[in-house]
């Protein structure tokens, strides 16, 4: 995790969990974590491509989908924070912080995956 303050990470401790910041590109070829990106403000964020289109909530259902998947915890531990209608999104992962620290980790690990 970065600890500048003016270029916060991908991946904040939050309260209840942790907070994932995302740009996503929905209408892809196929759902896929590709790694992290810098945004305009500096802002860290993981990119992810979506095949789902971005209407009626299907792409940000494939977005939580994915990452509960590469993190290895319930659908249910995900919820959108902020941007549930923008590419760029902030995700919240309820879990402590040990369990939070491990989904970064395995999360960072399918960077790329095919």
């Amino acid at each position: 995790m970065a600890s500048d303050p003016q270029n916060p990470g991908w991946f904040r401790p939050a309260r209840d969990g942790a907070l994932i910041v995302l740009r996503v590109t929905p209408n892809a070829g196929r759902n896929r974590i590709e790694g992290l990106a810098a945004l305009a403000d500096g802002t860290q964020a993981l990119k992810i491509r979506i095949a789902a289109p971005p209407r009626d909530g299907r792409a940000n259902d494939a977005v939580i989908a994915l990452l509960a998947k590469a993190a290895g915890h319930p659908r249910s531990a995900f919820s959108v924070k902020a941007g549930a209608t923008a590419r760029t999104k902030t995700i919240l992962l309820t879990a402590s912080l040990r369990e939070a620290d491990l989904a970064r980790r395995r999360i960072e690990s399918s960077f790329g995956d095919k």
